[in-house]
Order: C-alpha cells, then sequence, then structure tokens
C-alpha cells in the first residue's frame, strides 16, 4: 500500500482510541508501514497467511478476542459517531447481533456522494463468518438496529482502482459452489456496477431475481437452511461471569482487533 492508505490503519484505530484498552492486529501480508501504525497505537501484530477467504481471515481475528462483544471495522472504516450507544449496548447481554449504518462514499459527477447500508457489525462472542467475500456471520441471534454510524472510503475511486477484480475473482469461486444462490448474483452485479460493466451487472441482477423467484416457490420444508453452530458457543462464551463487557475491532484488508476496556 501507498503511506495514505497504511494510514487508514492509524486513522481506525484513533476513531476507537476512546474505549479501546486492548488491539491485536491480524495482518495478511502487508508490504508497506501498517504493522508499525498498528505498534506504534499500542496494538499486538500477529500475521495471517491470506487464502482469498475473508471469513477465515476475520474469524482468525475473532478467535483472538476474550471479550463477550467485538465490534467489526475495516481498516478503511472509522467510528464517526454513536459511542455512547455503543457504550449503552455493550452493557447489555451479549444476545443479539448489532446492525449498524455503514455510510459510504462514493466519486459521482466530480462530487462525493454517498448511500448506507444497515450491517451486522457488533457481535457476541463465539459467533463466526461463512463466505468468502462478503462475508456474513452465522447465528440465529436477533438482529437489533443501532444508531452507532460508521464512515467507509473503500468505494472511493481510487480504492476501487486498486482492488478491482478482487472481489469478482471471489463471487465467481462462490458461484461455482453454489450457482442458484440469489444473494452472490446480487453481490456480483453490484460489482459489476461499480466498475461500469452494466450490461454484466442486469445479467447478473436477472439472476438473482430469477433465482428469488424459484426459492420464494419451494416449500419451506425444501429450502435450503443455514447451520449456525457458532450461535451455541457463542451463548456459551458471553454467559461466563468473570468476562468484563468489551468490543474488538477487525479489520477486512489487514485483520485487525481491539479488546477494549469494560464499560462500568
Amino acid at each position: 500500500m501507498a503511506r495514505d492508505e497504511a494510514a487508514q490503519i492509524g486513522a481506525c484505530l484513533e476513531s476507537a482510541r476512546a474505549v479501546v484498552d486492548a488491539m491485536v492486529v491480524l495482518d495478511t501480508g502487508s508490504s508497506d508501514e501498517t504493522m508499525a501504525i498498528a505498534r506504534a497505537a499500542g496494538a499486538e501484530v500477529y500475521h495471517f497467511a491470506w487464502n482469498d477467504d475473508f471469513a477465515a481471515a476475520r474469524n482468525a481475528a475473532l478467535a483472538q478476542s476474550r471479550t463477550p462483544w467485538n465490534l467489526i471495522l475495516d481498516a478503511d472504516e472509522h467510528l464517526a459517531e454513536g459511542a455512547e450507544q455503543l457504550r449503552a449496548a455493550v452493557a447489555k447481554p451479549a444476545d443479539f447481533i448489532g446492525v449498524l449504518p455503514v455510510v459510504s462514499g462514493f466519486d459521482l459527477a466530480g462530487q462525493v456522494d454517498t448511500s448506507t447500508a444497515w450491517i451486522p457489525r457488533l457481535l457476541p462472542a463465539g459467533v463466526r463468518y461463512q463466505g468468502r467475500v462478503h462475508e456474513q456471520p452465522v447465528s440465529e441471534w436477533p438482529r437489533v438496529r443501532l444508531p452507532v454510524t460508521i464512515h467507509h472510503s473503500g468505494y472511493r475511486r481510487a480504492a476501487l482502482k486498486r482492488k478491482q477484480g478482487r472481489n469478482r475473482k471471489l463471487l465467481l469461486a462462490m458461484l461455482a459452489e453454489r450457482p442458484e444462490e440469489a444473494s452472490l448474483h446480487y453481490q456480483q452485479g453490484k460489482n459489476c456496477e461499480v466498475y461500469d460493466d452494466f450490461e454484466e451487472a442486469a445479467r447478473q441482477y436477472q439472476h438473482a431475481l430469477q433465482a428469488s423467484a424459484l426459492l420464494s416457490r419451494q416449500p419451506a420444508a425444501q429450502r435450503p437452511v443455514v447451520s449456525a453452530p457458532a450461535a451455541a458457543a457463542g451463548r456459551d462464551q458471553a454467559s461466563t461471569p468473570e468476562r468484563a463487557n468489551g468490543l474488538a475491532t477487525i479489520s477486512r484488508d489487514q485483520t485487525l482487533m481491539s479488546t477494549v476496556r469494560p464499560f462500568s
């Protein structure tokens, strides 16, 4: 990465500094100043061999956590507002998934526009991810929206150029395994659209609609069910009485984790 890209790690950590007590960075192969910046911020740095699987990297980072709660942040994100609401959320029992608004910036017609997506980012201990890309936490816990805003710069023009082709490759690998999964076609459509491949985007969206229609016509008993082995583990770990409330932040590109101090 270039110097300004590596500095995103510092910005990510700095945004959480008010609530962070200890941090662990799981580096997936950076060749810039990422590790030095992380250490300067007080983080412990570990290494993970990148294997084209974001869920594997996130899960490796989550395995380092010893707190009831984990707040997920990517290297190109920072906490913008909602610290008090976050403190209130982690003071509660770890028996739900926190869904947070992620505000992404886009370069459009010479100006920066934004869009907001609500994404599960506050996870109880024991919950793990599934999926090579656009990975999702696998859990039966209910989803609860929290007004804790995250700002994301990964869709800006320069960032998109750096990672062009990456998500397409991973989505194609997943589609080879599950060709009728509507969500994968939808994500591939989005990926094509941001790179101005509108014809292929339209095809992928059409595939997604067709797959969704087929699924909706199946009897409920015949629809695929995603297993959630991590949910039970999350209940066991979250109920351990000696564990204080805390958070962890994890970045996507250099998987980052921060264990935070208890809240009183």
